[in-house]
C-alpha cells in the first residue's frame, strides 16, 4: 500500500500521490500520462485527474502498479476501472503487473479453439474470474523468461499449455519451440524467433495485424519511431538487429510490447519504419 509519508517531493497537492518506492517501470505513465510524470528514476503526480476518463485510467494505473506505490485518498474506484481492458477486437490488456517482471504487460486473446495469454499477469482473483467467464486459457505463450510472472500458477488453474523457446527454457513450461524457424501456433497466430534481447526471445504475429513484441520492439511517442532496447539487450545487439531485419518483411499494423508504448492504433508502414530503424542503428555500430 502506498505511504503518504514517503510521497515524492514533486507530487502535486491533492488526493493522488506516488511514494518513493516507485521502481520507474512506466506502467502508470502509460495509462494516464496526463497525471503521472517521470522525475529521475521515479514518478510523481503532476496534477490530479481532471476528467472522469482520467480518473478511470488513474485507478487502472493504481491497480496495475507492480509495487503498489500509487495512492488515492477519499475517492472511490469507478466500476468501469477494471482489468482486463479491451484494446482492439478480441485483444485485451491484462494490466495487473508484477515487480518480478518490472511491470511487464501481458495480453489476452479470444481465439477459436481456445483462448491465449501472451506473457503472464499477476494472478489476481478478479482477472482469473474474468478469464473463466471467457472460457479459460488454452495456451500461455511466453516471449522470453523475463516476463513469465506467475504463468505457472495461472497455467495450473486453467490447465493451460505453457510455451517458451528452448533457448530460454523455464522449468514449468509444458511445451517448447525449437530451432530458428517460425511456427504456426494456431490458425492466424505465428511465432517468430528474434534472438537478441535474450537468446530465445520470440514475437507473435496475429492475423497479420498485431505484433506482440515482448521486449524486442516498442514505440517512442516522442520521436514517433520504433525502437529496440539496446541498454537492456542481454544476449546480443548485433543478433537483435539481424532479427529485426527478418521481422521487417512481415505484415503487421500494430506493435504491442511487453515494455514500452504501443504504436498508434493500426499504423500503416510499420515494416518500412522498422527497416529504416535497423539501417540507422547499423550505421551507429
Amino acid at each position: 500500500m502506498a505511504d503518504r509519508s514517503q510521497v515524492h517531493a514533486k507530487n502535486a497537492p491533492g488526493p493522488w500521490f506516488v511514494d518513493t518506492t516507485c521502481i520507474d517501470c512506466d506502467v502508470c505513465r502509460e495509462h494516464v500520462p496526463e497525471v503521472f510524470a517521470r522525475a529521475g528514476e521515479g514518478t510523481y503526480v503532476k496534477r490530479p485527474p481532471a476528467t472522469p476518463d482520467e480518473e478511470r485510467r488513474a485507478w487502472l494505473a493504481l491497480q496495475a502498479c507492480p509495487v503498489a506505490c500509487i495512492g488515492s485518498e477519499g475517492g472511490k474506484r469507478p466500476a468501469e476501472a477494471t482489468f482486463p481492458v479491451p484494446i482492439d477486437r478480441d485483444v485485451w490488456l491484462c494490466g495487473m503487473t508484477l515487480r518480478e517482471t518490472f511491470g511487464g504487460q501481458s495480453y489476452f486473446l479470444k481465439r477459436p479453439g481456445g483462448n491465449i495469454l501472451i506473457d503472464s499477469p499477476r494472478p489476481a482473483g478478479s482477472l482469473h474470474k474474468w478469464f473463466t467467464s471467457q472460457g479459460g486459457i488454452a495456451d500461455i505463450l511466453l516471449t522470453h523468461p523475463d516476463d513469465v510472472a506467475k504463468a505457472d500458477e495461472t497455467g495450473r488453474k486453467f490447465g493451460s499449455r505453457i510455451w517458451i523457446h528452448e533457448a530460454d527454457d523455464v522449468a514449468f513450461a509444458t511445451d517448447r519451440w525449437r530451432g530458428k524457424g517460425e511456427a504456426e501456433v494456431r490458425p492466424g497466430v505465428v511465432m517468430l524467433p528474434v534472438p537478441g534481447h535474450t537468446e530465445g526471445s520470440v514475437v507473435f504475429i496475429v492475423d497479420d495485424t498485431w505484433l506482440f513484441s515482448g521486449d524486442s520492439l516498442a514505440w517512442d511517442e516522442d520521436t514517433g519511431e520504433l525502437y529496440a532496447f539496446r541498454d537492456f539487450c542481454w544476449h546480443s545487439w548485433p543478433e537483435q538487429l539481424d532479427s529485426l531485419v527478418r521481422l521487417a518483411v512481415k505484415k503487421v499494423r500494430w506493435v504491442i510490447p511487453g515494455h514500452g508504448r504501443r504504436t498508434p492504433r493500426h499504423a500503416d508502414g510499420l515494416p518500412e519504419e522498422l527497416a529504416r530503424y535497423v539501417a540507422k542503428m547499423r550505421k551507429k555500430r
